[in-house]
């Protein structure tokens, strides 16, 4: 009996040993476990952080990006040298006008807006003095260059507001408008900006000088009337307008109160130039196949182009 007791308390040690070393061993595993995660942690909060600063790099690039793209053609509008040839259109302004319309954003644009139509209507250069300290008028020719720099910032912002593109032009309209933002007089100043600039540059002077004699001139006048037609069709069309006050004698100042019946002439003009100047016609290339292709597609452009300015037309009618 004895025996049996000792061999029975032998085996509870053994075991009750061989629990405990598993135990410990499971014990060891958790605590490398727990290393492990605590080593993964650290690691990943190491990536955590590296990725944060480099989002922040990239964040300062492209912060900085965007600055030089806005910076570089606000620089050229102040250029006298670009602003010396202006008429038809401001040639050497008109690339500058189209990359500061696209890199700028809504707040940036109309604030640039204000800020040039205010230095037009106000700003002048310090006069002359003579030996007493008295100032001296304006000679004839200060007079022209003062009346000069303003009539090409007049139309870089012109030019600029036509250049802009539509979604920026509605959020313009939605901010400084219809919630009656910090800007809305300088808004509509701009809309009227924007409507002389595509009318004037980009339609009178530049597509209409010419005849409309290929489907790509006349799409395109129908993509800068419809501009324009959005412009007119707007509920409060009738308090678009723009005056000006800084021009200096002879100089006339700048007048213009939107008329929206100015559209259906507008786009009667277009379709009698469109219907008289373009002929399309199949091409010549060694591949009749392209040929036939590429005509079908000129017509269908075209076809479309017509419609679009028949029913911008009627619109009128009503």
């Amino acid at each position: 009996m004895k025996k049996l007791i000792s061999l029975l308390i032998l085996g509870s040690f053994v075991v009750l040993n061989s629990a405990c070393s598993k135990v410990e061993k499971l014990e060891k595993n958790m605590d490398n476990m727990n290393e492990k995660t605590n080593e993964m942690s650290k690691t990943m909060g190491e990536m955590s952080e590296k990725m944060n600063e480099t989002n922040g790099k990239m964040a300062k690039m492209v912060s900085a990006i965007h600055d030089q793209q806005i910076v570089i053609p606000y620089k050229e509008f102040l250029d006298e040298e670009n602003g010396k040839v202006i008429s038809p259109v401001p040639f050497r302004l008109m690339a500058y006008a189209e990359k500061f319309a696209e890199a700028a954003t809504e707040q940036e644009f109309v604030k640039m807006m204000y800020l040039h139509i205010k230095e037009i209507n106000e700003a002048y250069p310090s006069k002359s003095v003579d030996d007493n300290g008295a100032e001296l008028p304006y000679s004839k020719k200060e007079v022209a260059r003062i009346n000069n720099e303003k009539l090409a910032r007049y139309m870089a912002l012109s030019t600029t507001a036509a250049f802009a593109s539509d979604s920026l032009i509605n959020e313009m309209i939605e901010k400084e408008i219809y919630k009656e933002g910090r800007f809305k007089q300088t808004a509509l100043e701009v809309l009227m900006l924007r409507f002389q600039g595509l009318r004037d540059v980009f339609l009178n002077n530049s597509l209409l000088s010419y005849p409309l004699s290929s489907v790509g001139t006349v799409t395109e006048s129908v993509l800068y009337s419809s501009k324009m037609d959005a412009i007119a069709k707007l509920p409060f069309a009738s308090q678009i307008a723009i005056k000006t006050k800084g021009f200096l004698a002879p100089q006339e100042q700048t007048e213009e109160k939107l008329n929206p019946s100015e559209m259906a002439s507008m786009w009667k003009s277009i379709q009698l130039k469109a219907e008289l100047d373009c002929k399309v016609v199949k091409g010549a290339s060694a591949d009749p196949a392209k040929d036939q292709a590429d005509y079908q597609e000129n017509m269908s452009n075209y076809s479309s182009a017509m419609n679009q300015i028949k029913s911008y037309l009627d619109s009128w009618k009503k």
